[in-house]
């Protein structure tokens, strides 16, 4: 039982050693499995133009004629 006891302690101190070592290595594996990850960059938003505020009407500088609605009209 102390010689089951003394292997599985020697192999945490070993791992704990060797921690930053054995993490390369995995991460050089599965990179090799899956592909190198890459970032795609975020499209570029529309450059919107400049537009007037509002679109000429038929009328030109005058409004258009106000419509007005009543309830229950007939």
């Amino acid at each position: 039982m102390i010689l089951l006891w003394s292997v599985l302690v020697s192999l945490v101190l070993v791992g704990w050693v060797f921690r930053k070592q054995a993490a390369a290595a995995l991460a050089a594996v599965r990179l090799r499995l899956f592909g190198v990850p890459v970032r795609v960059p975020a499209r570029p938003a529309p450059r919107a133009g400049r537009r007037p505020a509002a679109l000429p009407t038929q009328w030109g500088h005058v409004p258009p004629p106000r419509v007005v609605t009543r309830p229950g009209g007939g």
